[in-house]
């Protein structure tokens, strides 16, 4: 689903949520404001779906009437339920929004259904779901941070803001947090109350600052599990700008959502009194997966904009028995070893040495062991007139 796709229907289904409660108020004002909110609805979704259907490539859809728009869903393979239905709701709006006819709740909440049912037959067509199933967490990439995201919205919808925020944390931490834990130089020595189940393996790049990886500097500060987590901030500042983001924009996300820490599939918390006040609020718990969303979405754009070689090879070669084995690319670096006729070698690069020589850097082992040994294993550089000959 394109991007554009995902926000119309996000507007549309707003409008159409506004909608439903106007008209099924009972008051004959609101009832009329929500049949011009849901023709307004239709529209954007119409134009949405014919988007989608790539038809705006061939020709200009900003000045079509609501009937030409429908025209040209169907022309696109559309099915259109409720025609006849939609283009009176068409005409009713027209009468009521310039000549200020007001339009009795019945009748709004009849044309209501008409069109509830038209677009989600429409959007199932097209985006295989419908208008009430969509969210902004459909613009990311499926991810363990997406699923915490999509439960956040769940809690959100049920007023659990508590719950949601904890949700929202849990996708930060696994996309960015996780990169400070200080778990793994925690000792023992210095942390008798220390459970091995709390630690985690290191990080591959460790962003804390270095002054927390002390043990002793743990043991006397770590109070907690989530005091494993020592944010470095000008390291993050960098970063949020690396991924397109303004700082304060992850800053703020850390400060309005408790801290959590997750150890061996357990989660551990912290609720301070702060956001002990605010977590009650729809506003905060709204605006903190607004911005969770729009951080994942930058960050995963940033890693998809990498290229790397995912395929790597070696290849079997065949090389001069009794050809030295240098530990680097130098005849003077010192000798490791010699081939020998019975072992299998493999060619990992080709590089220009220390002596303007080509050196190819090669792994060497005895075939008739289990591959798992690595008793035999011999690593080093061997001179690229020793080779005689490689297999692909």
């Amino acid at each position: 689903m394109k991007e554009g796709t995902i926000h119309s229907l996000i507007v549309g289904k707003t409008l159409f949520e506004e909608a439903s409660r106007q008209i099924k108020s009972g008051d004959r004002y609101l009832a009329t404001a929500g049949l011009i909110t849901i023709q307004d609805c239709l529209e954007i979704v119409l134009l949405a779906l014919l988007s989608e259907r790539d038809v705006d490539q061939g020709e200009s859809l900003e000045k079509k009437k609501f009937d030409e728009l429908v025209a040209a869903l169907k022309v696109a393979g559309v099915r259109v339920p409720k025609t006849g239905t939609l283009r009176a709701l068409n005409k009713e709006r027209v009468v009521a929004k310039h000549y200020g006819q007001l339009v009795e709740p019945i009748t709004a909440n009849n044309y209501l259904a008409a069109a509830e049912l038209a677009i989600d037959d429409m959007c199932r067509q097209v985006i295989g779901k419908g208008i009430l199933e969509i969210f902004l967490h459909d613009l990311l990439q499926q991810s363990e941070s997406k699923d915490y995201l999509i439960q956040a919205q769940s809690q959100i919808s049920q007023r659990l803001y508590l719950g949601a925020l904890y949700s929202i944390r849990q996708a930060i931490f696994v996309e960015i947090e996780h990169e400070y834990d200080i778990s793994s130089y925690a000792q023992k020595e210095f942390m008798s109350y220390l459970d091995p189940s709390l630690v985690n393996s290191r990080p591959w790049f460790q962003k804390s600052p270095l002054h927390c990886r002390d043990p002793h500097w743990i043991a006397a500060h770590v109070q907690a599990p989530v005091d494993f987590i020592q944010i470095d901030y000008e390291y993050l500042r960098r970063d949020a700008l690396l991924w397109g983001l303004i700082p304060s924009d992850v800053e703020n996300l850390l400060r309005l959502t408790p801290r959590s820490y997750k150890a061996n599939g357990n989660w551990h918390y912290e609720l301070n009194s702060g956001i002990r006040t605010v977590s009650e609020s729809q506003e905060n718990a709204t605006f903190c997966l607004d911005r969770a969303i729009h951080i994942i979405k930058k960050l995963q754009q940033y890693k998809n904009s990498h290229k790397w070689l995912w395929h790597f090879s070696a290849y079997l070669v065949d090389i001069s028995p009794g050809s030295p084995i240098f530990r680097s690319t130098s005849t003077l670096s010192g000798i490791l070893g010699y081939t020998v006729s019975h072992f299998e070698y493999k060619e990992f690069k080709r590089v220009t040495g220390f002596d303007q020589q080509v050196y190819i850097g090669v792994q060497g082992r005895d075939p008739s062991l289990p591959e798992e040994d690595g008793s035999s294993a011999i690593f080093g550089f061997v001179r690229l007139d020793n080779l005689l000959s490689v297999t692909q």
